[in-house]
């Protein structure tokens, strides 16, 4: 199991939950506060959207560690 969280720091991590590591960290992609962060496996597998202070709505791919759209 994944957990994902967001933070004031602009990074979004993901979480091994059964190992309580950090498996990526997402940076550089917020110029400014995370304040929502989302999975969407059931439409598109494998799928992040987070949302920012700086007005933007991102798409990551968790498995190739990068953002793939924004809004």
């Amino acid at each position: 199991n994944i957990l994902v969280t967001c933070s004031n720091d602009y990074c979004i991590r993901l979480y091994d939950e059964n190992t309580k590591t950090i498996i990526h960290t997402f940076d550089n992609n917020h110029s400014n506060r995370i304040f929502c962060v989302k999975f969407f496996n059931k439409i598109l597998p494998f799928t992040i959207i987070s949302g920012g202070w700086d007005k933007s709505v991102l798409v990551h791919d968790y498995r190739k560690s990068k953002k793939n759209n924004y809004f």
